[in-house]
């Protein structure tokens, strides 16, 4: 026998390595360790398929998981409501229609009745043809007062080229004599229920590049634009301009065009020598047949008449409505 035991006892055998606890060690193969390490834990009990001893770290991990998922997701919400911010002021905000035809800061008035009460005007000369914008602001039973601009309804007379005889006529032709022009007011322009009617001129301004048109016989008169609140006006609020610029050409499919509707802001507030308000200057696309349509804010108030523009840029201007309600009191209201 050797002097010395062997260095790997049999299993069970006296000499063999015993763990801090007292217990026997397990032997290995020939290649592994000769015991296990003491800080091992002991091997846990299977999981069984009938899910009977379920262990109990999966279930307090799924529940820790659980308990902070709702943390964040409540900690999102107080912090959305926390840092919310009120809505943007209303001269900030754009002019969107809204749902039911209504525009953001309408109240009452809704969008489709501002364009109602918005006409098409056409205007026939011997000579020349020409169109443009026009609103209803009186109505009594089928008949309508409509307001558009003075050079809407007064376009100027062209004399034909010499020595060419007017509209293809043969021989030399005395000039004609200019005549009144042929108004036509077209109520719901570009819509089945469109109505086209000829009109008078009732009052008229030249100075101020006013004129007020009558028109009877209307269908359904349109409810007519408010102008008796006068809007104090602040550079940058928020405009909308109802019209049909550049006539026919936007629809030619169509014998009258549908109407448009432009957004802007007041860009300039000018004034004449006495301190009055003389000119609405506006930043937004006002077009050749934008002229004699209405200028509204944000509440349906009229604002003014649109009248003009600088070419090739998005600076216009309109007549302001303290001049048309003048108009109205000295020509038209009490002739009523």
């Amino acid at each position: 026998m050797s002097r010395f035991p062997s260095a790997r006892p049999a299993r069970g055998q006296p000499g063999a390595p015993t763990r801090p606890d007292g217990t026997r060690a397990t032997a290995r193969g020939e290649r592994g360790r000769a015991w296990e390490d003491d800080d091992r834990p002991a091997p846990r009990a299977p999981f069984k398929k009938d899910g009977s001893s379920f262990p109990v770290g999966l279930i307090c991990l799924g529940a820790c998981l659980g308990l902070l998922g709702v943390l964040l997701i409540g900690g999102g919400i107080v912090a959305a409501l926390w840092t919310s911010t009120p809505s943007a002021p209303a001269d900030l905000a754009p002019i969107e229609p809204a749902a039911h035809g209504e525009a953001p800061g309408m109240g009452a008035l809704p969008l489709q009745e501002l364009k109602a009460a918005t006409v098409y005007v056409k205007v026939e000369t011997p000579t020349v043809s020409g169109s443009g914008s026009g609103f209803v602001v009186r109505a009594r039973g089928d008949t309508a007062y409509v307001v558009t601009n003075h050079h809407v309804v007064s376009p100027p007379v062209e004399e034909p080229p010499a020595g060419r005889p007017p509209f293809g006529r043969r021989g030399p032709q005395p000039p004609a004599k200019p005549g009144p022009p042929t108004l036509t007011v077209v109520f719901r322009s570009g819509t089945p229920e469109e109505q086209s009617i000829r009109a008078a001129v009732v009052a008229d301004n030249e100075k101020d590049d006013l004129a007020v048109l009558k028109v009877t016989g209307v269908r359904d008169v349109p409810r007519p634009i408010d102008c008796n609140r006068t809007p104090k006006l602040v550079e940058t609020m928020p405009l909308l301009a109802f019209g049909f610029p550049f006539g026919s050409a936007l629809d030619p499919n169509k014998p009258n065009p549908a109407i448009t509707v432009t957004k802007g802001s007041v860009s300039s507030i000018r004034q004449d020598n006495r301190g009055e308000l003389d000119v609405v200057q506006i930043d937004g696309d006002v077009n050749p047949g934008n002229s004699g349509g209405p200028l509204v804010d944000e509440t349906g108030a009229l604002v003014g008449v649109v009248v003009a523009k600088i070419k090739n840029s998005r600076i216009g201007f309109a007549v302001p409505v303290h001049k048309l309600n003048r108009l109205m009191e000295s020509r038209v209201d009490g002739a009523q």
